[in-house]
C-alpha cells in the first residue's frame, strides 16, 4: 500500500490534469445541455460525445490514481469493478430513457390516418385517443375532399377536460346563426386552426367569443362567427370560407394566422415511425435540440400518396410560403368579389408580413399589438395556443384594431 506522498511527481501531475480535464468536460457539457445544441460563448463548445468519453475517463483516471495508491491490489480492482459496473448503469438508463420517449413520441403524434379513422366510425368502433390524435375525437370527414375533414355538427361533448360545443354547421359555437342577415347587422366570421378554435380552452372562452362579448354591448347588431378547425391550413381556411361562410354574407373575415400555416393539413402528413436504430432520440433531446425537431417532424405526403377518395392532392400544393401566398391571393381576390372586409391577425414573421404587404392585405400582428412585458407566462398570448388570459387579450385587442380601422 502506498500513499500519495511517496508517488511520483509526475504521477501527481498526471493525476490533477485528469480531474482538470473531466471536470471541464463536465461543465462544457452541462453548457451544450442548456443551449440544447452548441454553445457559442467566449468559446465555442460541441462535440458532446468525445466530451462525455474523457469526462469519465478522467474522472476515472483521478480517482484511481488520487486514491488507489492507499489500497492494496484486490481493493484497486475492486473500484475498476465498481467505475465498469457504474459505466454499465449508465447505459442502461439511457437506453431505457430511449425507449421510454420513442413511446412517448409515437404516443403523442396519434394515427393521421383518414381512411383508418372513416373505417372505425363505420364500423361502430369507440375512437381510442390513445392510438388516435385527440382531434380525431371531434373532426369528420368533409364531402368537400379540399377540405379534408371538419369539425362534427351539434357536439355538446367534454373534450381534453373542457366542453365542446358547435352548432349545425360545425362551428364553435352554440347558436345556429340564419343565413339571411338582419338589417344593421355586422357579421364578422373567423377563418383559422387550433389557436382561433380555442384548443385547451372552455366553450366561450376563445378570443371570438370574448370579442362577441364585447361587442353585444355596444350599441348596434354584431355576430361573431367561429369557422375555425384544429389543424387547418391556409388553402383550407380558404376552402372553408367558400364551402360554408360565404352563405352567411359576412362583413369581416379574420384569418387567424399561425406559423404553422405554412405547413401541410394535419391528416396530410406522414406519421414518423419511431423504432429505427441509426439514431438516438434522447441523445439529440438533449445536445442537439435542433436536430430533434427536424426529426420528428411528420413528412407531408406527396400527392400521389394522396388517396383522392379522401383528399383533393392539390390541397399539398397550397403548403410552405408559395402555397401560402397563392391562398392569399385567392382570399384577397375573394374579399374584393363578396364585398368584405379581410384581416389577418395574429402573431406574424417576416414571410407573411411581406405575402400581405405585396397583395394589400389588412393585418394585424400581435408581436406589434400586444407587449409580453409584465404579462404572466400562462397567458402565452403569441404561442399556438394560448391561455384563458391570452385569448381575453387577443379578444380586447382584435375589437381595438377593428374598431381603429373604422370597420365596426
Amino acid at each position: 500500500m502506498r500513499s500519495m506522498a511517496n508517488v511520483s511527481k509526475g504521477w501527481k501531475i498526471f493525476s490533477w490534469a485528469c480531474l482538470l480535464a473531466g471536470v471541464y468536460c463536465l461543465a462544457t457539457l452541462l453548457l451544450i445541455l442548456i443551449a440544447g445544441g452548441e454553445w457559442d460563448g467566449f468559446v465555442s463548445v460541441n462535440h458532446p460525445k468525445k466530451r462525455f468519453a474523457v469526462m469519465l475517463f478522467g474522472l476515472a483516471g483521478w480517482y484511481l490514481t488520487r486514491h488507489g495508491f492507499r489500497k492494496s491490489g484486490k481493493a484497486w480492482m475492486g473500484d475498476v469493478g465498481k467505475i465498469v459496473l457504474f459505466g454499465i448503469s449508465l447505459a442502461i438508463s439511457f437506453l431505457a430513457g430511449e425507449a421510454a420517449l420513442r413511446a412517448i413520441l409515437a404516443r403523442s403524434q396519434g394515427d393521421g390516418s383518414l381512411h383508418k379513422l372513416e373505417e372505425m366510425r363505420e364500423k361502430g368502433k369507440k375512437i381510442q385517443l390513445q392510438s388516435f390524435h385527440p382531434l380525431a375525437a371531434i373532426v369528420r370527414l368533409s364531402p368537400n375532399k379540399r377540405l379534408a375533414y371538419e369539425l362534427m355538427p351539434d357536439l355538446n361533448m367534454p373534450f381534453g377536460g373542457r366542453r365542446v360545443k358547435t352548432n349545425a354547421d360545425g362551428m364553435r359555437d352554440d347558436v345556429n346563426y340564419p343565413k339571411e342577415k338582419a338589417p344593421g347587422t355586422v357579421r364578422i366570421l373567423g377563418i383559422g386552426d387550433s389557436g382561433m378554435f380555442g384548443w385547451n380552452m372552455a366553450q366561450g372562452d376563445e378570443y371570438l367569443s370574448i370579442l362577441r362579448k364585447n361587442l353585444q354591448q355596444r350599441p348596434g347588431r354584431y355576430e361573431v362567427m367561429n369557422l375555425a378547425v384544429p389543424g387547418y391550413n391556409t388553402f383550407q381556411e380558404l376552402e372553408i370560407l367558400r364551402f360554408r361562410g360565404l352563405a352567411y354574407r359576412p362583413d369581416i373575415v379574420v384569418v387567424g394566422w399561425c406559423d404553422n400555416d405554412f405547413g401541410a393539413p394535419f391528416f396530410l402528413v406522414r406519421q414518423k415511425d419511431f423504432r429505427g436504430r441509426d439514431v438516438s432520440y434522447l441523445y439529440h433531446l438533449l445536445f442537439n435540440r435542433k436536430e430533434f425537431q427536424r426529426l420528428i417532424k411528420p413528412e407531408v405526403l406527396k400527392s400521389s400518396e394522396i388517396d383522392p377518395a379522401y383528399v383533393d392532392p392539390v390541397v399539398v400544393e397550397y403548403a410552405r410560403v408559395s402555397g401560402v401566398k397563392k391562398a392569399m391571393e385567392e382570399l384577397k381576390a375573394l374579399s374584393e368579389q363578396q364585398d368584405f372586409k379581410l384581416l389577418v391577425y395574429g402573431p406574424m414573421g417576416k414571410d407573411i408580413r411581406e405575402i400581405c404587404d405585396a397583395l394589400g392585405i389588412a393585418y394585424a400582428d400581435t408581436w406589434i399589438e400586444i407587449s409580453e412585458t409584465n404579462l404572466p407566462p400562462d397567458y402565452a398570448v403569441h404561442f399556438m395556443h394560448p391561455g384563458a388570459g391570452g385569448h381575453r387579450m387577443l379578444g380586447e385587442t382584435l375589437e381595438k384594431v377593428l374598431e381603429r380601422k373604422g370597420w365596426l
